[in-house]
């Protein structure tokens, strides 16, 4: 009961906002708007330091892949199934880093 009440609450605020352009410090539910800015501040800390981490560990996870990868000799090693096996776990380690730039930057 008490979540639809606030979700209400903040719904009429911003309500309230858009068709009479009403700043919210001067309306009478400030203390909702602050609230609710304090909430999102404290979602983008978190979303920033979940997205360092999928950054971090994709870096750390490439680096390894790639000093794991062995380069054969000879020219038909090359079209064997080993040597593209390798490549799998750097591609996803790849994923992780552009999903953690993504993840970074709100998209």
């Amino acid at each position: 009961m008490a979540w639809s009440v606030s979700t209400w609450k903040i719904r009429r605020i911003f309500q309230s906002q858009f068709l009479f352009g009403e700043d919210c410090c001067e309306t009478r539910h400030s203390s909702y708007t602050l609230t609710l800015a304090k909430i999102w501040k404290d979602l983008m800390k978190k979303r920033k330091i979940i997205s360092l981490l999928f950054l971090l560990f994709g870096v750390v996870l490439s680096v390894a892949f790639i000093l794991g990868i062995e380069f054969p000799q000879g020219f038909e090693a090359y079209f064997k199934r080993e040597y593209y096996n390798q490549f799998g776990p750097l591609a996803i380690s790849v994923e992780l880093l552009i999903a953690g730039y993504y993840f970074f930057v709100g998209h």
